[in-house]
């Protein structure tokens, strides 16, 4: 049985995309634990079993599942556990925490975390830059920005000098370490690390999303004829953003949050384009499978929001609008810190409208 159990776990793991597309990977994971523990194996075994349960849930976008599983291991620990075991349950945690927007908690987490690693002399190993990134990553929307860069900075250079890092991990890293270079108008740095991320994962939905969002941001002011080189640069956005959101409906379920984000992405896209339906239907998607992820007051439903309510206002779509407005007023207020006095006064003047 306990042989089996993990020739289970080890079919889940090579066959997890197939898995995933047709919903089987919840039984087969429950078989697998079933089996193990049917075995009389110590039950700290079985947080593994709940691990993998927690990254197939993970991967559909179902957060709430995953830290199910994730606490019940968390239970599971014992002075037994090995400690980049038991490292590497407190980072998917408090990864799951970070999504659901209990920050606090992901925080008090990843510290948890890093001390179990730096007792255990593990301060420079792979685990510690999972940690060191999603650090980074709560660090930016705690209103930290420039720690948040720093500490994504720090998690690259320890990365590559460990050489043994995913590049999956890495990519992803310098993805986002690029996302806020250009959210902090560093459009030099921003371009450097995005294409250092697109040569590790040329085809990953995140990389190509956020190199479609810097293409739109790029200024023109050198060139001569500057409302050709914004239509060009557009395109060319355009183009990154349609890729991504193909990528992301390959590689994820229907209604993951972030295929949904990129969905308001492209919607922003046909808005620029004045392709209004088109846009309407990918801010609807973008909106159900945000809340549906992390209800109705998360900070990542505030862009499609105003989005949204801006394809409603110039199309005099007034039942929208009504829907939109006090929406994006409750969501906005809940994070009023968090998005600054700029994006607020976006905020304010579009529902004035």
């Amino acid at each position: 049985d306990f042989c089996l159990s993990r020739g289970l776990g080890d079919v889940y793991k090579r066959q997890r995309p197939m898995l995933a597309r047709t919903g089987n990977a919840p039984d087969w994971l429950e078989t697998a634990r079933a089996r193990l523990l049917r075995a009389g194996v110590d039950p700290s075994q079985d947080i593994d079993a709940r691990m993998v349960a927690a990254t197939h849930h993970i991967s559909r976008g179902d957060y709430p599942k995953a830290l199910l599983e994730l606490n019940a291991a968390r239970e599971l620990r014992t002075p037994r556990t090995p400690p980049m075991k038991a490292a590497a349950l407190l980072e998917r945690r408090a990864h799951v925490l970070d999504r659901l927007g209990r920050y606090d908690d992901a925080d008090k987490t990843l510290t948890e975390a890093t001390e179990l690693l730096e007792q255990h002399g593990c301060a420079h190993s792979d685990a510690m830059v999972l940690v060191l990134i999603n650090r980074g990553n709560l660090q930016w929307f705690q209103d930290r920005k420039s720690e948040g860069v720093r500490t994504l900075e720090r998690a690259i250079e320890l990365g590559e000098h460990l050489q043994g890092s995913s590049p999956i991990e890495l990519g992803r890293a310098l993805s986002d370490l690029g996302a806020y270079q250009m959210q902090r108008g560093r459009n030099e740095a921003a371009t450097k690390a995005l294409l250092r991320a697109e040569r590790l994962l040329p085809t990953h939905y995140v990389v190509q999303a956020n190199l479609a969002i810097l293409f739109g941001e790029l200024s023109c002011r050198e060139a001569r004829d500057v409302a050709r080189c914004q239509d060009e640069g557009q395109a060319k956005a355009y183009r990154y953003q349609l890729r991504a959101y193909e990528l992301a409906r390959e590689q994820l379920t229907a209604g993951h949050p972030s295929l949904s984000q990129i969905a308001g992405n492209l919607a922003y896209d046909y808005t620029q384009q004045g392709r209004y339906v088109l846009a309407l239907q990918h801010y609807d998607e973008a909106l159900d499978g945000l809340t549906a992820a992390y209800g109705e007051r998360h900070i990542k439903l505030i862009r499609p929001l105003l989005g949204a309510l801006e394809v409603a206002v110039r199309t005099d779509n007034k039942t929208s609008a009504a829907r939109l407005g006090p929406w994006l007023r409750k969501a906005s207020d809940a994070h009023k810190k968090a998005l600054g006095p700029a994006a607020l006064s976006v905020i304010d003047y579009t529902l004035l409208r």
